[in-house]
């Protein structure tokens, strides 16, 4: 029963972190609109990172109080969610008020970044794993780097998958989605998981 409890906790965590497919209506995520557009990656990645780090420094200190408690993977998904919305809402109010060119060019992507798989993702593995506060922070940067690294390999199959030739009924989604299946397969394989 408590592995039932913890996938239902972490499920709902990813419930409200970030709806991977769906977001933005029908298939189309902020990453493939992302994409598209360098520079517009190049932010992404930036407020990724940022929100990645702060989110890992504020869980981290929560992390070391509950880790040996018997309720950790009832509260840990909880603590990195209020978080994430902490840095989130400070983001937002010293942005909107104080630097307000600054909050103009990251509206569109603030929330994005703040409640992404990545920086909900993250806490919740280097705790798992008892990673060192260096370690945790190192991790973030790098997830966020890999999540560019992924979204350029995106970038470049989304340019590829646009053909002529492709039949009707992959045009679009149903291509950019086999795609994304088949590079995340790849990515599974590299690094050693196995999948049955």
């Amino acid at each position: 029963m408590s592995k039932l409890s913890l996938f239902m906790s972490y499920a709902l965590l990813a419930v409200f972190a970030q709806n991977l497919v769906l977001t933005g209506g029908i298939g189309a995520s902020r990453l493939i609109r992302a994409v598209r557009k360098p520079r517009e990656l190049l932010q992404y990645t930036i407020l990724l990172t940022f929100f990645t780090v702060l989110s890992q420094l504020l869980v981290y200190p929560v992390n070391l109080l509950i880790k040996d408690k018997e309720y950790v993977k009832f509260v840990r998904p909880i603590s990195v969610v209020l978080c994430i919305t902490a840095v989130y809402l400070l983001t937002w109010l010293i942005t909107a008020r104080f630097l307000p060119r600054l909050y103009e060019r990251i509206e569109k992507q603030l929330t994005h970044c703040a409640f992404n798989g990545i920086a909900a993702g993250v806490p919740i593995i280097t705790a798992m794993r008892g990673y060192p506060l260096w370690h945790t922070v190192a991790f973030s940067i790098g997830a966020s780097l890999g999540f560019m690294l992924a979204a350029l390999l995106v970038s470049e199959g989304l340019r590829r998958v646009d053909n002529a030739e492709l039949p009707y009924s992959f045009v679009g989604i149903p291509a950019s989605l086999i795609y994304i299946g088949i590079l995340s397969l790849a990515f599974a394989g590299i690094s050693g998981a196995q999948i049955f």
